[in-house]
């Protein structure tokens, strides 16, 4: 909807900060205050007058603490009076107090720095009277005055994006004076509507917050008086508006309500309240609207769907850490009516497209119609799908290249590994794409690789391992022994592996406790019982069948005990607990991909 994000204000992100440390005031003369007033009007005159520098006496009887806190009152004085509104937006300032041993007296020191120079803010006081003879005619209405000047900031000024990105920071860009000259952040923004709403004689404040809600960006807008009715105005995002809605802009004359709706949150008690908002005791926030969530997988994608939502509601998605990771509005064309209350299906898997880690718990939050963002409810799900693994019979060689056939149905990665596990190979995997085409000059000259994919929001799926094209080798080799290989990793065994009677006969209960089964060994019966999961084995030594759950699963030979150890045939650990096993027989090679 937006063209851009916005910076939070730096002026008044810094206003009010102690700058300085402890110098020495023994030179510099200070003014007396009488009282809290005095005070105040001394501090104010001083910014008005560009001064560097003020320190006071204070003499008053009444205290400078609670509403009369120094940082306070000169806070509360350029904020919330609109007259002095505008030193805010070209003026930061620090404070402390030091003790003079001349007087025997604390002395209250300020120091001020502006954003504009005086012949800079000349320039803007200048330019805004002409700005305004030419937009304003005679017997227009208050709101058509501000309708003009909102006009006038969107159709003269753009936004920094490299300041606001911080990679060629203006500070002009904060202020009048870089509106004026076509460049500014929100502040920039804000600050040349004050000015010119100030000059046009309509009673106006700058109002900061943030965006997208408690945790989101900072940001400014105005609040303006249009014939006695506040309003608020945000030129910044009128700017970045991509369409009207009966030719008007979308942050012009807002209310309350619905800028707590759009995500905002601000002190909005501490401002005039719109009129077609609840006065401040009838908006509740501690009686929030119920949110419901759940997550779910529809049609290969991940969705969150949550009840109770309202129509313009802001949805928020956080990750364990509290950050915001996704962000919906809550449009009539994708909320649903079941059983009486409102649903909203919010599609994670593209609004989290980028953001592959994000898995197991996160939180989601709403704001809804007179309400502040609710308290975020926790939501646990592992949304990542398990990948499909690739199967030997979609992988061709032809040529230099190796092809890999047949639709893949999601996007993610795929990784081809060498014999020792080594990743030697990856790429991208396209949406649905048919085919893959890999150059064999990047893998090994010969023997076996291991190729798995891993789909985004995925766990890598088991390896799958495949003879490369070895025009070198033409014959099997004529050793006996056998090389175990286990997701990678090369198997060592007190007996080896070995051909027997034209048969792969593998160390069994290795093997198995390496897959993660337990394996337990009758020495009466000569009975070996493998158990994983929900899967039960059982073989007796010598027959030529097993049993899988009660079920029985013929051997191609029988198995046999050598040294201690019971052999079994190589092609029983595939059948009987779901595995992937190849056999490279010219390098005389088992290659064994578990189903984790």
């Amino acid at each position: 909807m937006f063209k851009r994000s916005f910076s939070l204000l730096l002026s008044l992100a810094v206003l009010g900060s102690l700058f300085f440390s402890a110098p020495s005031y023994a030179a510099e003369p200070y003014h007396t205050a009488k009282n809290p007033e005095e005070f105040k009007r001394m501090i104010v005159n001083a910014m008005k007058n560009h001064e560097p520098a003020l320190r006071i006496l204070y003499t008053g009887s009444e205290q400078l603490v609670g509403p009369n806190d120094p940082m306070k009152m000169i806070g509360n004085e350029l904020r919330f009076k609109p007259e002095n509104n505008y030193l805010s937006r070209n003026a930061t300032y620090g404070y402390d107090m030091s003790y003079d041993d001349n007087i025997d007296h604390y002395i209250h020191n300020f120091r001020f720095d502006y954003f504009l120079t005086k012949d800079e803010q000349a320039f803007v006081d200048r330019q805004s009277d002409a700005i305004l003879k030419e937009i304003l005619k005679p017997g227009m209405t208050t709101e058509e005055k501000v309708r003009a000047i909102n006009q006038y900031v969107v159709d003269h000024v753009e936004y920094d994006d490299a300041t606001y990105e911080g990679t060629s920071v203006t500070l002009h860009s904060y202020s009048a004076y870089g509106a004026l000259h076509g460049l500014a952040v929100c502040e920039g923004y804000t600050s040349i509507m004050q000015t010119l709403f100030d000059k046009a004689g309509i009673p106006s404040y700058i109002v900061t917050g943030t965006v997208y809600g408690p945790n989101g960006e900072g940001h400014a807008w105005n609040l303006v008086n249009v014939d006695g009715i506040w309003r608020y105005v945000d030129a910044t995002w009128n700017d970045g508006q991509d369409f009207t809605w009966d030719d008007d802009y979308l942050y012009i004359n807002a209310s309350v309500n619905f800028l707590i709706r759009d995500g905002r949150v601000w002190d909005w008690q501490d401002y005039p309240l719109t009129p077609d908002s609840p006065a401040a005791e009838t908006v509740d926030r501690s009686q929030e609207d119920k949110l419901s969530v759940e997550a779910v997988r529809k049609n290969d994608r991940t969705y969150l769907i949550m009840y109770g939502v309202n129509e313009m509601d802001d949805i928020v998605v956080y990750d364990e850490n509290k950050e915001p990771r996704a962000q919906a509005r809550v449009y009539p064309d994708y909320m649903h009516n079941i059983d009486g209350e409102n649903v909203f299906e919010l599609d994670l898997t593209v609004e989290l497209s980028y953001s592959h880690e994000f898995e197991g718990k996160f939180y989601v939050t709403h704001a809804s119609e007179h309400r502040q963002e609710s308290d975020p409810v926790l939501v646990e799900y592992d949304f990542r799908a398990d990948s499909k693994p690739i199967s030997p019979s979609q992988i061709t060689f032809e040529g230099d290249y190796m092809y890999i056939n047949g639709s893949f149905g999601y996007s993610g990665d795929l990784y081809i590994y060498d014999r020792s596990g080594k990743l030697v190979f990856t790429d991208s995997i396209a949406d649905n794409e048919d085919t893959m085409l890999i150059p064999l000059a990047g893998l090994p000259s010969k023997g076996t690789v291991s190729i798995s994919a891993q789909r985004y929001f995925g766990k890598e799926s088991p390896k799958t391992v495949i003879a490369l094209p070895d025009e070198k080798q033409t014959k099997p080799s004529s050793r006996t022994e056998v090389d175990v290989y286990l997701d990678g990793e090369r198997l060592a065994f007190d007996v080896p592996a070995r051909t027997m009677g034209g048969y792969t006969m593998v160390p069994l209960r290795k093997i198995f406790e390496e897959l993660g089964a337990a394996v337990e060994w009758d020495d009466k019966t000569r009975t070996v019982t493998a158990t994983k999961g929900n899967i039960r084995l059982t073989y007796t030594v010598g027959e030529k069948h097993a049993f899988k759950n009660n079920q029985k699963i013929a051997l191609a030979s029988p198995g046999v005990i050598r040294n201690g150890s019971t052999l079994v045939p190589l092609r029983f650990v595939s059948e009987s607990l779901g595995n992937e096993v190849y056999w490279e027989p010219y390098t005389r090679t088992v290659y064994i991909s578990s189903s984790n």
